[in-house]
């Protein structure tokens, strides 16, 4: 009905803005979700846009020669795109537009001549070359826009999804999300962590967040998140993190975000290496410690990851420094060091696949510590990680650790592990052992 009569005029368009988009519409649990996006130049014959890539976190496939594309309704500046969705999925998007230049055929014809790996390598680059057009959906009504995260993509959350009402106000929020929730309360400070061990400098934010009752309180819990310019500054938290303090759904502590020197040295940092946490225990949590008048609990402390830093926390928590008595491990990239097992862990067969390394550690019990309480968290979208997420879950289970395992409705994708980054806390800042939550989860 959307696609008949005055399409593309501005009462239809005013209509469309009102209504948010994209348009859902739902049957028992699946969602039919149809995305808009306006052309600034106008229709075919005055614009230089040539095609609107979409982006659908883990359900569009980039990898494709041919990627998913917008339809342009002739003769008007409407572009459309639909699918559907299970109604309780959620997860992020953005639309793509480019010009003649930057289609993919001329890719393609140069890479003719080239083997399979050659033309892959080709495309990866293309897809590469186009990500800077992307841009966020403007008539998304409920998608953060005051953010840096907010400025290319936006977020969709199905009917049926989870969507805690910290996000909601977050998301609703009209001013720069830059800086924590403003009142006496709170305390962010940003310090260069300047590594003897490691021989580099990196920015850390230290935030505390208190509420009326806790002033100068000792023996704070401290959560330390990896990745953390992504929470400090693409998707800044503080304010969230405060205002669920001060509403007691979360108790007074300090968290700690560690950003990262450069997207080579993650790959270090994160891949099991115990020189980095070698260096977070005998200097940045020393320092921290003394900042803040060694107020920071010794026995209840978090660490917090995403994909590969997901490993790296899970390696932190079972190791022997004995540093944090929770893990958080959202979507853990448990291939590491051998990308090629995510290939075969895809494969629905029962052929005997290959363990990663941690896993083999586990396993033969070469590290172990089934005192920490870990939570694992992985989207059903994801194919590359899904299997490793279970069958190192099931490493854990075996070699007796205090483990569960979540499994949401969506992808790859920060929207959700913000989500369960929450769950996660309002159970570990408010009891010390775990406590099942209405999400998915096995024990």
């Amino acid at each position: 009905m959307l696609l008949k009569g005055n399409v593309g005029h501005d009462t239809w368009w005013k209509n469309i803005a009102e209504m948010g988009t994209p348009i859902i519409d739902c049957k028992g649990d699946k969602c039919t979700v149809t995305f808009f996006w306006r052309d600034p130049e106008g229709n075919e014959e005055s614009s230089s846009t040539s095609a609107v890539y979409i982006e659908v976190n883990c359900i569009t496939d980039h990898h494709k020669s041919e990627p998913e594309t917008l339809t342009r309704v002739t003769g008007t500046d409407v572009w459309y795109w639909q699918t559907e969705l299970l109604s309780d999925w959620h997860g992020t998007y953005q639309f793509i537009p480019v010009t003649s230049d930057y289609l993919p055929l001329l890719i393609r014809v140069i890479g003719t001549s080239y083997n399979i790996q050659q033309m892959k390598q080709n495309h990866r680059q293309w897809w590469r070359s186009i990500l800077p057009f992307s841009v966020a959906d403007p008539f998304n009504i409920l998608s953060p826009k005051y953010c840096i995260w907010g400025q290319s993509r936006s977020h969709l959350y199905l009917p049926n999804a989870e969507y805690h009402n910290i996000w909601k106000i977050w998301d609703a929020s009209e001013t720069a999300q830059t800086l924590p929730y403003k009142n006496n309360r709170s305390l962010l400070a940003s310090l260069q962590w300047k590594s003897q061990l490691l021989g580099n400098e990196r920015t850390v934010w230290v935030f505390e967040t208190q509420n009326s009752h806790s002033d100068l309180q000792s023996d704070k819990p401290l959560v330390l998140l990896l990745d953390g310019e992504i929470w400090a500054e693409y998707m800044p938290i503080f304010s969230a993190l405060q205002q669920l303090t001060e509403e007691s759904k979360l108790a007074p502590a300090f968290y700690v975000f560690v950003n990262n020197t450069s997207p080579s040295n993650r790959q270090v940092d994160f891949g099991c290496n115990s020189s980095f946490w070698q260096a977070i225990k005998d200097e940045l949590l020393l320092d921290v410690n003394q900042r803040f008048n060694h107020r920071v609990s010794l026995k209840k402390r978090a660490v917090v990851g995403q994909s590969l830093g997901g490993l790296a926390a899970m390696y932190a928590g079972l190791s022997g420094l004995g540093m944090f008595s929770h893990v958080l491990c959202q979507s853990g990239s448990f291939w590491w060091p051998d990308s090629s097992l995510m290939s075969q862990w895809m494969k629905a067969d029962k052929s005997v696949k290959e363990d990663a390394w941690l896993t083999t550690e586990v396993l033969n019990s070469n590290i172990a510590n089934v005192n920490t309480h870990i939570v694992m968290q992985v989207g059903d979208q994801e194919k590359r990680l899904l299997a490793l997420n279970h069958h190192f879950f099931k490493s854990l289970v075996k070699t007796h650790h205090k483990v569960s395992f979540t499994e949401y409705c969506g992808g790859h994708d920060q929207i959700c592990w913000r989500e369960g980054l929450v769950y996660f806390l309002l159970q570990y800042l408010t009891v010390p052992t775990l406590i099942a939550n209405k999400r998915t989860t096995i024990l």
